[in-house]
């Protein structure tokens, strides 16, 4: 599967032939509405080689292409077979629309054929708007085709594009890569020649780019030969074409184009900039640089210092976010009790990072063998930064959490389910109403304080409500730790209860928790209490925590540098004013 991923890559070579298939002669339109079709005396017959757009006009070739593209370490060769069915749908508003279609298909490379999802997806039919000219203007699919699928049947698409002869034909044309200069020849009516010059642009995720500035591609050799028949149409298309990059049927009949394409959607230009996974794909593989998982464990057996540890898990990461298989690997790996603890914590760390659920899993079951606390707790923490989590992973923190193997995990799985919390949905059985529910039963003061800090974790207003009821305890830590669990809640109301309890609790340590909390929050919105705290709380390190967040976000509010300047001449501690100095100096 690994390779059909990189499929969009411009081709460094190609050859293409398109031949008719024998006995399949062009119907004429049974159509619906009123057919453009020529009769004596309505309309003359269109000279050798121009072509006819009469709507149900269908042709049926046996096509055989084969390209070379740049891969990630070497070349790969793809060949795509099958009979390419053409049909004229619509003639109008100096547009003709084509329904295309692959049937029979059959794609392969070296690794063997594509996938039967791919398969499936490249032999639905599409659609394409071509303007007088012949240029294809839009291409039309169905959801479901993946990007690999549409570049690959857009480049097929892009290379039987062709100018009918008497046209002014020498112009800009676009494919899958970017838009070229084409040049036409005619030496008969029937019998027309094209060739690349060179490409104007590229496009890229960043947008259209010159090709020197992405590597090309350079147009080495390109001719296409179309032999047409009366109607315009190929009897049959040659085509041969080398680029250098320097980078790793039965006939169909439509009587409305609009009906025929709902629910599909439309690419125009061909040239799609790459989605963000794609791009990060393609960045992972750059990454890699072609390593695989042996190679990738001998050099972090070989990392004698933390700038090698550290050049390895990057690429690990890549190999992880790109390969399941290798992913899988890692846990049994993980277990190894006679693999160095830096080495495993490296592992435990890219693993985190490429996030995917095989990796998940991995970090997953590596904790239900024997292991030192040290890595429990890093890989614990891990699951708690990954950006995509599983529901099944979650599930699996919770059952942790109610059965730990060690003491410091349950403090430490409820942190990490918080913050994965985060990047889920909500719903009435997720982990933020799971962390309510949790802490509505804690059995200790301790269990209500990391309960709130996990709570902390969710960003999450519908925690507020608990926030608010821990702030009325007399437990001093209980109060503290609800405080800081407000830092990251999007909502007036958090900010609100910052402020309270930095101008009214009795404990200067919860007011300085409270400072803390408003150093995450839009500063606008604790001015005011920042600055009525800043003139008469009692307490010099409440004071001193006020003027040093004041200094970080001077650039924020003028404000600040007139607070600073007001701490620097009246505030009762040397410390304080010091500060305030040094803040307004820097």
């Amino acid at each position: 599967m690994r390779r059909w991923i990189a499929l969009s890559i411009a081709a460094l070579s190609l050859t293409f032939i398109l031949s008719r298939v024998p006995g399949r002669a062009p119907p004429r339109p049974e159509l619906g509405r009123a057919a453009r079709v020529a009769v004596p005396g309505d309309q003359p017959t269109p000279s050798p080689g121009q072509r006819r757009w009469d709507p149900g006009l269908d042709r049926t070739y046996a096509l055989d292409f084969t390209t070379r593209l740049a891969g990630a370490t070497q070349p790969i060769d793809v060949r795509v077979q099958g009979d390419w069915q053409t049909t004229v749908v619509d003639d109008a508003d100096r547009h003709a629309t084509l329904r295309l279609q692959l049937g029979r298909a059959q794609v392969s490379s070296p690794d063997g054929p594509a996938p039967a999802a791919m398969l499936d997806e490249m032999g639905r039919p599409w659609f394409v708007e071509l303007d007088r000219k012949g240029r294809i203007a839009a291409a039309w699919f169905d959801p479901v085709v993946g990007r690999p699928s549409r570049d690959l049947l857009k480049t097929l698409a892009a290379y039987l594009q062709y100018c009918s002869p008497g046209n002014d034909c020498h112009g800009t044309e676009q494919d899958a890569t970017g838009m070229y200069e084409a040049d036409y020849e005619s030496a008969r009516g029937d019998d027309v020649t094209r060739s690349k010059s060179h490409y104007v642009s590229i496009v890229t995720a960043r947008g259209p780019a010159p090709p020197a500035d992405v590597g090309g591609p350079d147009v080495q050799t390109s001719r296409g030969r179309f032999e047409l028949d009366p109607d315009g149409w190929p009897v049959r298309t040659t085509m041969e074409e080398t680029l250098r990059v320097s980078v790793a049927g039965t006939r169909q009949t439509f009587s409305n184009f609009e009906a025929a394409r709902a629910g599909m959607r439309r690419y125009a230009p061909l040239a799609e900039v790459p989605d963000a996974r794609s791009t990060a794909e393609n960045l992972d593989r750059q990454e890699l640089g072609g390593a695989d998982y042996q190679q990738l464990m001998g050099e972090l057996a070989a990392a004698r210092d933390p700038h090698a540890e550290v050049a390895v898990q990057r690429r690990l990461r890549a190999l992880f976010a790109l390969e399941p298989d290798d992913a899988r690997r890692a846990a049994t790996m993980l277990r190894d009790a006679t693999l160095p603890i830096a080495a495993r914590k490296t592992v435990i760390a890219a693993l985190a990072a490429a996030g995917t659920p095989e990796a998940q899993r991995a970090l997953v079951d590596s904790l239900a063998g024997p292991s030192t606390t040290e890595l429990r707790q890093q890989t614990l923490a891990s699951l708690g930064m990954v950006a995509t989590p599983s529901a099944d992973t979650v599930a699996a923190l919770q059952a942790i959490s109610d059965a730990p193997a060690e003491p410091g995990d349950q403090h430490t799985v409820l942190l990490a389910i918080g913050s994965m919390a985060r990047h889920l949905g909500h719903s009435d059985d997720d982990p933020v109403m799971w962390l309510i529910e949790r802490l509505r039963g804690a059995a200790s003061s301790q269990d209500v304080v990391i309960c709130l800090r996990a709570l902390g974790n969710t960003a999450d207003p519908r925690a507020l409500h608990a926030f608010r009821f821990a702030l009325q305890s007399s437990d001093i830590e209980v109060r503290a730790a609800a405080v800081s669990a407000l830092r990251l809640i999007d909502d007036p109301a958090a900010d609100a209860l910052i402020g309270g309890v930095l101008l009214g609790d009795r404990d200067d340590g919860v007011r300085a928790e409270a400072v803390f909390a408003a150093s995450f929050r839009s500063l606008d919105r604790v001015l005011p209490s920042l600055a009525a705290a800043l003139e008469r709380d009692p307490a010099s390190r409440v004071r001193l925590g006020i003027v040093q967040l004041l200094g970080h976000r001077r650039g924020d509010s003028p404000s600040c540098d007139a607070l600073l300047g007001w701490a620097q001449q009246h505030d009762g501690d040397a410390a304080v004013r010091d500060a305030a100095s040094s803040a307004l100096r820097v």
